[in-house]
């Protein structure tokens, strides 16, 4: 038999191959078990899962039957070993994608394969809906002045190391309401959570029974859900709604649930710091000081999860707010230098990636000196790295160049979770920029530091050499470029004077330069 026929054999038999399953679990495990069937059903499988009556709506929704006996039960197992140490590998620790291939399912292949596939796998809910569910969910939030925001603060199993502490949800819904004008609705079925007198704060008993299909019919219709590592937080995941994770010491997102684009993870910093850097970028985490929660500081968040994105597409919302803290707190200057005890950092790179939106759809940027130290963001900026993650929710390409080897070989280990949106090139910046064969739409120059000779003279040989690629909508940004006694001094002392006599503008002037023509 000839390998395509073989191949046509094996589909038939599979189209053929019913697997029976037995899962009774809590609605997280079921939310992400029913995730897992659609990637046997397009292998031509056919799924069949015994389940708790409540929780059959996920896994039609899934495209899986549902029985009342199967014989074979999913042990539902845990990945051996801790969350993966290092750049990639996203699947290692994932008790998600531990389970496929997991008895009594065939075995499809492993997770490294299926982890992609697995992750971009969604379910939309909306259309398995009843009416009658869509219609309660509307008639219990019509009255209640919008934006709603759903939240759920204590889980059902392990409730102590899961559930935010009482004193601290109380503070969250003060904190929350003062910071928009909608309504909190307290998803809490069993009379676990306090109560807040307030006409925009309202439980689950003020509005009536809300069993699984009414929930999803509820979160379908909010504006912002937010959970802790518990079922409501795992079924925002059959949804569009934007949503906020609170995880407690003891419960990571890397093992417990899969990325999501609508989905922010606000971890505690101090328990998770040993994890985050490598993780963060598909889960969208969000590091919060300390140990222990702020209220305020959630509320912050929160309010950042209800506004309009600030680089990103709406649909990006978690990255847009996890690239705000990148920005607006990593980037701040902790410390001088020669040329300045201040570093605005921050500011303008806000500036430069909502220019960036704004003109640009799929932007092709080159920067000159990549990254070359960890976790280098209030020092040198961490620019290679702050623009991959920018790029890699909507499109677009980084170009970045060093003559230094091993400068390279540091750029290429921490960008790698951004695939093949950043190019990392060993070689001459001059000749490189002299020798780019596509227009830039952002050029930015941070090569040679202020310490060695003829850094001015060397910025400006790069943007004579880089000037004929760029269009009249680009941009241009100079690292390391402070004013002072009445002249740009640093990386682009010279550079900027001579863009300004050929009708480039200054955008934005601090510790560094960013020009445009219009």
């Amino acid at each position: 038999m000839n390998t395509s026929a073989a191949a046509s054999a094996r589909r038939t038999n599979q189209a053929k191959q019913k697997i029976s399953v037995k899962f009774h679990h809590g609605l997280g495990d079921c939310a992400y078990f029913a995730h897992l069937i659609p990637l046997y059903t397009r292998r031509g499988y056919e799924i069949e899962v015994e389940c708790p009556p409540d929780k059959a709506l996920l896994f039609r929704a899934a495209g899986a039957g549902v029985i009342e006996h199967a014989e074979s039960e999913h042990a539902w197992g845990y990945p051996p070993g801790d969350t993966h140490v290092g750049q990639g590998k996203f699947w290692q620790g994932s008790k998600i994608g531990h389970n496929i291939s997991e008895r009594p399912l065939p075995n499809i292949g492993d997770e490294a394969e299926l982890w992609q596939e697995l992750r971009d796998t969604r379910i939309d809910i909306q259309s398995h809906l009843t009416p009658q569910a869509i219609e309660t969910a509307r008639s219990y939030l019509a009255p209640l002045r919008p934006p709603i925001v759903l939240l759920h603060t204590k889980g059902n199993t392990a409730q102590q190391r899961k559930s935010l502490p009482d004193a601290i949800a109380l503070n969250f819904y003060k904190s929350l309401i003062d910071r928009f004008d909608g309504t909190l609705v307290l998803l809490d079925w069993d009379n676990r959570v306090p109560r807040l007198a307030s006409y925009r704060v309202r439980h689950l008993d003020d509005l009536g029974r809300c069993p699984l299909d009414v929930l999803l019919a509820l979160m379908t219709r909010a504006d912002l859900m937010i959970g802790v590592d518990s079922g409501p937080l795992h079924a925002a995941r059959f949804t569009n709604t934007p949503t906020v994770g609170l995880w407690m010491p003891g419960h990571y997102p890397t093992t417990y649930s899969l990325p999501r684009n609508e989905q922010l993870n606000v971890v505690l910093a101090e328990p998770t710091r040993q994890w985050n850097r490598y993780k963060r970028i598909p889960w969208n985490l969000y590091e919060h000081p300390g140990d222990i929660y702020n209220a305020e500081i959630l509320a912050e968040i929160c309010e950042k999860m209800l506004a309009a994105p600030r680089y990103l597409p709406a649909e990006r919302i978690g990255a847009d707010v996890q690239l705000q803290q990148f920005v607006l707190q990593y980037c701040r200057g902790e410390r001088g230098n020669s040329l300045s005890s201040y570093s605005d950092r921050h500011r303008s790179f806000d500036v430069l990636l909502k220019e960036t939106s704004r003109r640009f759809t799929a932007p092709t940027i080159v920067e000159t000196g990549t990254i070359r130290a960890e976790e280098d963001w209030g020092g040198a900026g961490f620019f290679t790295y702050l623009a991959g993650a920018f790029l890699t929710p909507q499109g677009g390409r980084l170009h970045t160049v060093d003559i230094n080897p091993e400068s390279c070989r540091f750029a290429r280990q921490w960008t790698q979770v951004f695939g093949e949106t950043v190019q990392v090139h060993q070689e001459d910046s001059v000749s490189f920029l002299q020798n780019f064969p596509d227009p830039i739409d952002v050029l930015f120059l941070d090569s040679l530091d202020t310490t060695e000779p003829a850094h001015a003279e060397h910025g400006l040989r790069e943007v004579q050499a880089g000037l004929s690629k760029l269009h009249e909508k680009s941009l241009i940004v100079l690292d390391d470029t402070p004013w002072n006694a009445g002249a740009f001094v640093g990386k682009g002392a010279l550079a900027v004077p001579w863009l300004l006599e050929r009708g480039w503008k200054i955008g934005y002037a601090g510790y560094q330069v960013v020009l445009w023509k219009k």
